[in-house]
């Protein structure tokens, strides 16, 4: 087994439980998107410096296809080496490291219906580093993840690069750049 393998491992299982839970804790009775690889389906190009995963000329935020919200990103930048292709599925978008030994990754999730629960759970699970102003309705950093609700919807974006070396991680400002971005192409 690999770093990595061992690496993603636990941050599957967070991720799992975290799906699980969610619903229960905000009394939702909609099924969330399956953490299954099988049930991802990958898009033909990766995206790398700002090209959107392809998608419906229609498909918006409220739609399967998020790696389009990632138009203009340099996604490289973000993890800080190559990246794989994207992967949308659910609401859901997920970009892996290219290299088989690195853990980095980002995820971008965008929840158009109920939102707010979703918003509040998350907040109340991850706790608050801090509030960030000037990002929707309400918007909070925990970690390498940034929150934002705006009216009943709600995104978050997360970047990992090396769970096991703080000094590597994506800086705070790279961060809220991104997050800010993603949430300007959501026209929300």
């Amino acid at each position: 087994m690999t770093r990595a393998d061992a690496l993603r491992r636990p941050a599957a299982l967070a991720a799992l439980l975290s799906m699980l839970l969610l619903p229960a804790l905000s009394g939702c009775s909609s099924t969330p998107a399956s953490s299954d690889d099988a049930a991802i389906s990958e898009t033909a190009e990766p995206l790398s410096e700002g090209e959107p995963a392809e998608a419906d000329a229609d498909a918006g935020p409220d739609d399967a296809a998020v790696c389009v919200l990632l138009a203009g990103q340099s996604v490289e930048e973000l993890l800080a080496e190559p990246a794989g292709p994207p992967r949308d599925s659910g609401g859901v978008c997920k970009i892996e490291a290219a290299g088989a030994d690195s853990a980095g990754s980002i995820v971008l999730q965008v929840v158009p219906d109920g939102g707010a629960a979703t918003f509040a759970n998350q907040k109340t699970l991850l706790g608050v580093d801090a509030e960030v102003a000037a990002l929707g309705d309400e918007a909070f950093q925990s970690g390498k993840r940034i929150d934002v609700l705006s009216g009943d919807r709600h995104l978050y974006l997360q970047v990992v690069r090396d769970p096991l070396n703080p000094a590597r991680q994506v800086d705070d400002a790279a961060l809220l750049a991104a997050a800010q971005a993603v949430f300007a192409a959501t026209g929300w």
